[in-house]
């Protein structure tokens, strides 16, 4: 590059003016200058003297030695090198090998840890005093039941809340494990394998009114002309599954049901009587909302299924000895009546 003119250097600094630079290699707020090329005289052209830049971001390479540096402050320029590039090839060499241990060590520890416990994801809607989710914490008679399955089997299992409908889908594409507490369905079995035995074999379907109501429900025929609150994806019992003539209102929550009945938008609500009996009590709605005498005794098993997209199918087996296990000693059943008894000593 050439010199500055005389007249450029004679002039005052508040009138110098920069001229073209010719390279680039160090960021500035005004572009980029190899000053290895430039050096010196590069330095002094390549900026403006009336608004000079505030700082210099360079590569700390030994080119640029002590007389450089001295040149760029005397220009009130904030010396900051970006990059320092290891003086010596060993130090580089030592360096890598240093992380190559590390990365090793990592992943070995990483495998050891993750090798004693397979870890299964279980689609949890939340359905008390069976499925309890307050507050992100997860609780119920089935997360307590799987964490016995667990300390048996050296599984491990994490949770993903959802409502009924969208677990049912999860669980069709694979995005979920597992689900605990499922009625065996045609349709449900394309997507998922159930296991024998199941947990519970039996459960009362029953029906709930607004005591203000004018209509009681006695029978199956009085539900006719009344507007039915139901669990979208849920199975109840066929007959009222697949009564075309009934007119049903579908939310996703039990929690919506007892909220709807209780301000009277429905006239009739069905469920599992354990479920909603839990619900309605701890609503304070118990004042509000009746049990009608008409009630279905379901012999409708209810399982763990496994999604037949999951990659710990394998499992299966090792879960149907450990519930076979259970039921047999009627470990389920003193779970659920621990649970439930523990509940309603706590109930004020």
């Amino acid at each position: 590059m050439e010199a500055r003119s005389a007249d450029t250097a004679a002039a005052p600094r508040s009138q110098r003016r920069a001229l073209p630079s010719k390279s680039g290699a160090v960021a500035t707020r005004f572009g980029r200058i190899d000053f290895r090329t430039t050096f010196f005289g590069g330095l002094l052209e390549a900026f403006g003297w009336e608004h000079p830049p505030r700082y210099l971001i360079r590569d700390r390479y030994r080119a640029y030695g002590e007389v450089f540096t001295r040149r760029v402050r005397s220009t009130d320029i904030r010396d900051r090198p970006a990059i320092l590039l290891l003086q010596h090839t060993w130090e580089w060499i030592v360096s890598q090998f240093r992380s190559l241990v590390w990365l090793f060590v990592s992943c070995f520890m990483s495998t050891f840890a993750s090798a004693g416990s397979e870890r299964l994801t279980v689609a949890y809607p939340e359905w008390p005093p069976y499925k309890i989710v307050q507050n992100g914490t997860i609780g119920g008679v089935d997360a307590l039941v799987l964490d016995e399955i667990a300390g048996r089997t050296g599984l491990a299992f994490d949770y993903v809340e959802c409502p009924w409908a969208r677990c049912l889908i999860m669980l069709q594409n694979g995005s979920v494990d597992m689900i605990t507490t499922i009625a065996k369905r045609e349709e449900r079995t394309e997507s998922m394998d159930f296991l024998e035995p199941p947990m519970r074999d039996n459960y009362p379907i029953s029906f709930y009114t607004n005591v203000k109501a004018k209509h009681a429900v006695s029978r199956y025929e009085d539900l006719y002309g009344l507007d039915i609150g139901v669990i979208r994806g849920s199975a109840y019992f066929d007959r009222f599954d697949q009564d075309q003539k009934l007119q049903k209102t579908f939310v996703t929550r039990e929690t919506q049901l007892v909220d709807m009945l209780a301000s009277q938008r429905l006239d009739v609500i069905v469920g599992i009587g354990a479920n909603l009996d839990y619900l309605i009590h701890e609503t304070g709605r118990s004042g509000v909302i009746k049990k009608s005498s008409f009630e279905i005794d379901m012999k409708d098993p209810a399982y763990i299924a496994v999604s037949k997209k999951s990659k710990h199918k394998g499992i299966v087996p090792r879960l149907e000895k450990v519930l076979s296990d259970m039921r047999r000693a009627n470990e389920i059943e003193q779970i659920e009546r621990s649970f439930l008894e523990a509940l309603a000593r706590d109930k004020p």
